[in-house]
């Protein structure tokens, strides 16, 4: 039962992005002669209070209560506690610690911070065992270290610093001065400053949404929700969920409302009740497959290029969420970053003037990529109407063959250029623990190949008329070792 009338709800209707539930913490203090606890036995908003109790031999203890971001003291409309007297007819102060010059903080040598003290008033009047409003507004205000302010109601005081910014409030209780009572204990609940309050729950000052920072392509991402009611009265609540369209629904725990995936209704959820809701997300991960093939014959100009890969670019994942009842709307968000993978890469291009036959044919998954190309070209001056102009071409032949596999830093890279004749085949297959490449060519004109393997490297230089025949094939271990190995073969002759 309460003594006073209830105080008037300061969550009439409030729609914000928030990070919590609340955006004020708190700390209780300790001492020699002074204890304070949190206990479930009594409250007057939810399941819990805060028990701070004084000592014969004591003095104080006392409430901290801290703003996450500073409450402009012109804004600041509704300062107001619960108080229940257990034992003892004691004392409480409060006392504003007020940022003056936007640093976010108050420095007691600081002359634009200000500290605003209340009197002393006893709880005498007041009957234990049942819960007291204590309205900040009702006390009088002097300011720290300067007398010439005088006394002032806080409505006064607003008024006067405008540009003062509330950071951090202490909530003071002095012992009962009547030396034969052995302990002053008082229970304290449901701090309200501006549209924030402390009602000492312990989901109170949880993230509304966390997330796993960061994790592997297409792996599983956690979300933890978390709700309350900090109304006065029982409302129904609402939380829905906005997914991100690159992440597939798994399970979560409770389940969402039936035939839904992301809505959750709790109806009459309590005053100061609050709960938790644990999804589990798995980002989509590619898993295209592809087989192309193409051939041309005859003579003129032409030019081909092929490129697959199956690295993955990293990025991140948004994810909201919205609490919403008849009386409030609250949103919050968390990210997820989706690292990069590093995969395989396979390159295939060339082209130049003159008859010319090209086969090519292209496998593509993303665990194994294949190529087979066959190309003939022979240079010579060749000519084609274009919008009835004839325009003569002259370009001798160029190819490039090059794949990487860049889990196992493994890479293959030759190219033909300034060729007046060209016969190339090629074929290749590779994978995440495998590689093997074949390489066929008659050539008049330059060649270069770089090669890299485990723990080896090369690179040739090749300048005339050459017949080449190379290959190179390597097995690994899952773990990264090194397994099977085929040697590098090169036939050369010309000049």
């Amino acid at each position: 039962m309460c003594k006073a009338a209830l105080l008037c709800v300061c969550l009439l209707v409030l729609s914000s992005t928030a990070s919590s539930l609340t955006n004020l913490d708190y700390s209780l203090g300790k001492s020699k002669y002074g204890s304070s606890s949190i206990v479930d036995y009594q409250s007057f908003h939810g399941s819990r209070s805060a028990m701070l109790s004084v000592l014969k031999g004591g003095t104080t203890v006392r409430a901290y209560i801290y703003m996450d971001e500073p409450i402009p003291l012109r804004d600041l409309d509704t300062l107001n506690m619960w108080i229940n007297p257990q034992n003892g007819d004691g004392y409480f102060q409060l006392q504003l610690f007020l940022d003056g010059d936007a640093d976010g903080k108050y420095g007691s040598k600081n002359p634009e911070d200000v500290s605003l003290r209340s009197s002393k008033s006893s709880w005498s009047g007041m009957s234990a065992g049942e819960w007291n409003e204590l309205d900040g507004f009702d006390l009088i205000y002097t300011k720290d270290k300067d007398a010439s302010f005088g006394s002032r109601s806080l409505d006064e005081c607003r008024s006067l610093l405008t540009k003062s910014n509330l950071v951090k409030l202490y909530i003071t209780f002095y012992k009962d001065q009547n030396k034969s009572v052995n302990e002053t204990r008082v229970l304290l609940d449901f701090i309200t400053i501006a549209d924030e309050l402390i009602s000492f729950e312990p989901l109170e000052k949880e993230k509304i949404k966390k997330a796993t920072k960061s994790i592997s392509q297409g792996g599983t991402i956690t979300y933890t929700i978390t709700y309350g009611n900090n109304l006065q009265e029982p409302t129904d609540l609402v939380v829905r969920e906005q997914y991100d369209r690159r992440t597939i629904f798994l399970e979560a725990s409770p389940p969402p409302d039936p035939g839904t995936n992301n809505v959750w209704t709790f109806p009459r959820l309590g005053p100061g009740e609050h709960g938790q809701i644990v999804i589990k997300m798995s980002a989509s991960k590619p898993n295209y497959k592809a087989s192309i093939a193409g051939e041309a014959e005859g003579t003129g100009y032409s030019a081909a290029s092929a490129k697959l890969s199956s690295s993955l670019a990293g990025y991140t994942i948004a994810n909201g969420v919205t609490l919403s009842s008849d009386r409030f709307n609250l949103t919050a968000s968390a990210r997820t970053v989706v690292k990069s993978r590093e995969g395989l890469e396979m390159l295939l291009q060339g082209g130049g003037a003159g008859a010319s036959r090209s086969w090519m044919k292209l496998d593509y998954s993303p665990t194994k990529i294949s190529a087979l190309w066959d190309l003939t070209g022979k240079s010579s001056a060749v000519s084609a109407k274009v919008d009835g102009r004839e325009i003569s071409f002259s370009s001798k032949w160029h190819a490039a063959v090059l794949w990487e596999n860049r889990v196992r830093d493994l890479l293959w890279d030759e190219s033909y250029w300034d060729s007046s004749h060209l016969n190339l085949s090629f074929s290749s297959q590779i994978s995440k623990n495998s590689a093997s490449t074949e390489s066929v060519s008659d050539f008049s004109g330059f060649h270069e190949q770089a090669l890299r393997w485990t723990a080896a490297a090369s690179t040739s230089y090749l300048a005339g008329n050459f017949s080449l025949q190379r290959r190179m094939g390597e097995r690994m271990e899952s773990h990264g070792g090194s397994g099977e190995k085929e040697g590098l073969g090169c036939l050369c002759e010309g000049e």
